[in-house]
């Protein structure tokens, strides 16, 4: 593939794999502080406390309730918070990654609480495996945008190298004969172009991301750090004008006889 046809095409798989990279290791590290957690026995000496259902507390707060408390903080600081990227793509504390994760409530509860009750634990352990599914389901999705931009990087690749394969001789020194069969030709690489294109339009993801309290389409937030914000679309519409270039000129030449 020219550096013409399949520049962005080519950065967007980089950008995919790298976040690939991140999600994967995001869940592993959800796993593990599921592991973890797991083997946390809550407090049975529980009462209802007046915050509601996840501010369940322990009636008696011995230190050993303050210990689990701390423990799945801690946790939570050596598994999540412990991702290679995670200063640089988040960067926030750790009750503010809690809030963010699994929701203000539980992440007011593993602050103010003295101990982990039944109730609480029971939330949390909720939260992570909604958490984990949320990312399995990402992973899903990078895995179908990577088939998609495959089957665009295909049909750019083809049809560049197509439209290569007709550059000599040169046009003017043609019959009219094989201008009209180049021209037939053009018509046919433009009906495939025009079919690449819905077919990437037809996968691109419907789902939208929420970035800074606004709803972007998943596929914009991928590419993000791109010129463009649909890198796959864009290639296939700089081949498909090299095609209709090629087309107007075989016209241009066609003109004479």
């Amino acid at each position: 593939m020219t550096q013409e046809s399949g520049e962005y095409i080519g950065r967007a798989r980089r950008i995919l794999a790298d976040e690939d990279g991140r999600v994967l290791d995001e869940l592993d590290a959800l796993r593990a502080f599921e592991r973890r957690l797991d083997r946390i026995d809550p407090t049975l000496s529980a009462s209802r406390g007046p915050a509601g259902p996840t501010a369940v507390h322990v009636s008696t707060a011995s230190p050993s309730c303050h210990a689990d408390i701390e423990r799945i903080r801690q946790h939570y600081r050596e598994t999540v918070m412990a991702v290679p990227h995670y200063d640089e793509d988040y960067g926030d504390s750790l009750d503010e990654s809690l809030a963010e994760e699994f929701g203000a409530e539980i992440a007011t509860a593993l602050r103010t609480q003295p101990g982990v009750s039944p109730m609480l634990k029971s939330r949390l352990v909720d939260a992570v495996r909604t958490s984990i599914e949320q990312r399995e389901a990402f992973c899903d999705a990078l895995d179908a945008e990577r088939e998609s931009l495959a089957t665009a990087e295909r049909a750019v690749t083809e049809l560049s190298t197509a439209i290569d394969s007709h550059r000599d001789p040169p046009l003017a020194a043609r019959q009219p004969g094989e201008l009209f069969s180049l021209w037939e030709t053009t018509c046919d690489l433009r009906e495939r172009c025009d079919a690449a294109a819905a077919e990437r339009q037809r996968t691109l993801p419907t789902q939208t991301v929420a970035v800074a309290d606004e709803q972007v389409p998943r596929v914009v937030y991928y590419y993000r750090s791109l010129p463009v914000d649909y890198p796959a679309l864009h290639d296939v519409a700089r081949v498909g004008q090299r095609i209709d270039d090629l087309r107007a000129s075989v016209e241009h030449y066609l003109t004479r006889f």
